[in-house]
């Protein structure tokens, strides 16, 4: 994979983590900037880990599924953008502004933002990807997103965070479709 499709996954894992961080910034009252690295710190440290392990969990599946990978990849990212585009329109979904009041509920929102970052690291198995270099981008990638995101979100109201989800969505089931035609034109 090259560096920008790294990048773009990069961008479209860190959504959730994006959303999640403009909440947390609208509920902090104070101005300090510690907080908001803190929150940034966690997503980022999550988002690292979780497609290094994906990685090494389906580095042993990818051997026995080589001839299919590409099949892999689409579906996985594609019902991963699918999820974050249906949160999109999930009117009943509303995101608890009351997450942020310790840091139990900080590191558990960012292990559910994380999630499906595991997945991912699954597809970059499959697809050979170099998980060390990606896993970084992916974790720099997020922490400067939801740092970003905590400074907007004391700028801005609730309604505009779940547009994160629509575009996120919409740059994963891109990026699976891509790999897809790749490989098929192969």
């Amino acid at each position: 994979m090259t560096l920008i499709e790294i990048l773009l996954i990069a961008v479209a894992l860190s959504m959730d983590a994006f959303v999640a961080s403009i909440i947390k910034g609208m509920t902090n009252t104070g101005k300090s900037s510690s907080s908001d690295i803190f929150v940034a710190f966690m997503f980022g440290l999550f988002q690292a880990i979780m497609p290094m392990l994906g990685y090494f969990l389906g580095e042993k599946v990818s051997q026995a599924v080589s001839a299919f990978d590409h099949y892999i990849a689409f579906i996985l990212l594609s019902f991963i953008g699918v999820g974050m585009i249906l949160d999109y329109f999930d009117k009943k979904k509303e995101y608890d502004e009351t997450m942020f009041t310790d840091i139990k509920s900080i590191l558990l929102c960012a292990i559910a933002t994380s999630i499906d970052a595991f997945t991912v690291g699954v597809t970059l198995s499959c697809l050979n990807a170099e998980i060390i270099n990606s896993s970084l981008i992916i974790g720099t990638t997020t922490f400067v997103i939801s740092f970003l995101g905590t400074r907007l979100g004391k700028r801005m109201n609730n309604k505009f965070g779940k547009t994160a989800s629509l575009i996120g969505g919409i740059i994963l089931i891109s990026l699976g479709t891509k790999i897809l035609i790749e490989h098929l034109a192969t």
